[in-house]
């Protein structure tokens, strides 16, 4: 059991199998804060944020703190570097245009947003914008990885 656990955790309960009190999460609380902390992971993109919503949960074991980390730095970084993709990919090119004019849709309906459109794509498409995010985020990550671990020795 974590000492942040057993420090920041006042209820307590009889463990069935020890027969001692210990310190206890009730699981609506435990749902709340997980629910707080993801709901924050799905808006930033930072590590050590990710190190403070897993100390807030307050999980049990170093296992459970473990994996609840992990799975927020990998939510983090997902969002972080493949956002932008989603973006290009979905959201661009279906609603484009210059801003403040209407745009009809296939339904007949006029699309606006807080009364402007977004913005549109090259004349090209949006393919070669989204190509070149590819580039960047696959072979720029892998270069910039290389440089800093022949930096480090």
């Amino acid at each position: 059991m974590r000492p942040e656990f057993q420090y920041r955790n006042l209820q307590q309960r009889i463990n069935p199998v020890t027969q001692h009190y210990e310190p206890y999460l009730p699981p609506i609380e435990k749902f709340i804060r997980l629910f707080g902390s993801g709901i924050t992971v799905l808006f930033f993109v930072y590590t050590q944020l990710a190190l403070k919503l897993t100390d807030w949960e307050c999980p049990k074991t170093q296992t459970e703190f473990d994996n609840s980390y992990t799975v927020k730095v990998f939510l983090f970084q997902f969002i972080n570097y493949y956002s932008s993709l989603f973006y290009i990919a979905f959201i661009k090119g279906r609603l484009s245009g210059a801003p403040g004019y209407e745009m009809d849709t296939p339904t007949g309906r006029k699309i606006k947003i807080d009364g402007y459109r977004l913005e549109e794509c090259d004349p090209t498409g949006c393919m070669v914008e989204l190509v070149i995010q590819l580039l960047i985020i696959m072979c720029g990550q892998q270069l910039a990885n290389a440089f800093i671990e022949m930096g480090y020795p």
